[in-house]
């Protein structure tokens, strides 16, 4: 694994992911990358993905994917500190990538989390009613 995340439920580096790719009937197009999304606001740690992403994708022909946030972790204003600066930085670094950006609800507009209700204060539909 040359650049990623991986914890006992999945393996999410560069290199697994690359080997789905392809250009027959059941290999994919594009697939997510996601050590971005794991990975801290640090110039050395997106250097460490670039490369990732030009060994295994760029180099093979295939196009890669960037990812910041999606719906089961912090959208990246909220991970790197709140910062709007820091937001925006990461949102110009995601669109001006070569390959195909991917923007969670609310990043195009430099959102942060919202506070939300607990797994304790949710209640189901059928119960509320």
């Amino acid at each position: 694994m040359t650049a990623g995340w991986r914890s006992a439920r999945c393996s999410c580096g560069v290199g697994p992911i690359a080997g789905h790719y392809g250009t027959g009937d059941d290999e994919l197009h594009l697939a997510f990358n996601f050590p971005a999304m794991f990975g801290p606001w640090d110039a050395e740690a997106w250097r460490r993905n670039l490369d990732g992403a030009e060994e295994h994708f760029t180099s093979k022909g295939f196009q890669t994917t960037w990812v910041q946030s999606n719906h089961d972790n912090p959208r990246h204003r909220t991970r790197f500190g709140g910062d709007e600066a820091v937001a925006r930085a990461a949102a110009v670094l995601l669109l001006g990538l070569p390959g195909t950006p991917f923007l969670y609800a609310g990043e195009e507009l430099g959102l942060e989390d919202a506070g939300g209700a607990t797994r304790g204060d949710r209640r189901s539909v059928r119960r509320a009613t």
